[in-house]
This record gives C-alpha cells, sequence and structure tokens, in this order.
C-alpha cells in the first residue's frame, strides 16, 4: 500500500501512532477495542472474560494535529459498547449509553494515508464491531448486522510509521 508523504502541515507524527487491539467477552456478548491492552485485560473494563482477536489498527493515544477524540460509550443493558468521534469539541452521546472517557484520537477525514474505522451493529446481539477490512465489514452485514458507518479514520496496521 502506498501511503502519502507526511506533510507537517496536514498530519500527525505517524510514529506517535499505537496498535489498537480488539477484543470480545463471552459473557456480554460483546466487542470492544483499546490501544491499551492492560485496558482490556487488566480489569479495567467491565468483564474478565475477555478474548483478545487481535489487532484492529494504529491510532494516535493523545491529541496531535488534525485529529479528533474518539469516545467509548457503554450500554450497560445491552452490554455493548460504542466508539463516536467528536468533530465538533462536545461529547457525543447515544440514547441509553453512558460515556466511559476518550480512548483515541483519529483522523475525522481520510487523509495521510489513513483508512476507515468501519463499524456494524447487531440489534439482536446488542453488539458493535469494528473493522477496517471492508470485506470483514461486508460479512458482517450478510450475517445480519447493519452498517453503523465509519466511525473514522485510522492508520493501517501495516504503515510505515516510522516517517
Amino acid at each position: 500500500m502506498a501511503l502519502q508523504e507526511r506533510s507537517a502541515l496536514t498530519c500527525a507524527d505517524p510514529t506517535t501512532a499505537v496498535v489498537a487491539i480488539q477484543a470480545y467477552s463471552p459473557s456480554w456478548k460483546g466487542h470492544l477495542w483499546d490501544p491499551l491492552l492492560e485496558d482490556i485485560v487488566g480489569g479495567n473494563s467491565v468483564g474478565s472474560d475477555f478474548q483478545i482477536q487481535g489487532p484492529l489498527a494504529r491510532v494516535f493515544p493523545g491529541p496531535s494535529n488534525f485529529t479528533v477524540p474518539i469516545y467509548r460509550l457503554s450500554n450497560s443493558a445491552l452490554l455493548d459498547w460504542a466508539f463516536l468521534v467528536s468533530t465538533n469539541g462536545a461529547v457525543p452521546s447515544a440514547s441509553g449509553y453512558s460515556v466511559d472517557g476518550i480512548v483515541a484520537y483519529v483522523y475525522p477525514t481520510q487523509i495521510c494515508g489513513s483508512i476507515p474505522l468501519y463499524s456494524v451493529f447487531s440489534g439482536s446481539l446488542g453488539d458493535h464491531w469494528y473493522t477496517t477490512n471492508i470485506n470483514g465489514r461486508n460479512r458482517m452485514i450478510q450475517l445480519g448486522y447493519v452498517d453503523a458507518g465509519i466511525q473514522g479514520y485510522v492508520l493501517p496496521l501495516d504503515c510505515d510509521c516510522s516517517s
């Protein structure tokens, strides 16, 4: 994959990006992602039975030029987590969900070699699932999930984050 050359005027420093990990909780029947593995397996998240599914993408752990915060929201009735960006500085909200806080920072538009972070949702399972793979997104839709849109733009796992 050819990446766009970083411009100090338009891109965050890719060397500061970290890998976000996705996990699944059988007891909650829900997916969760976080750039801090210890937040998933160390008890900072609800439940202790998370199974690591693997790396999801590269995100920025703190504020960077041209990035916006992505918040984790939780719904204890659905046993679900949702991730929403804030593009206007306001904390995002969703009916039935409580805001857990900022998880990472992402691009609000597709710039600097970033790729879409897709979300799908199953109302019957009460589960949001995230991927950067369009084929994976489409497969989940075939399995009954509905398209929940693009939640932001992240760096690919195979990015050359050294420049």
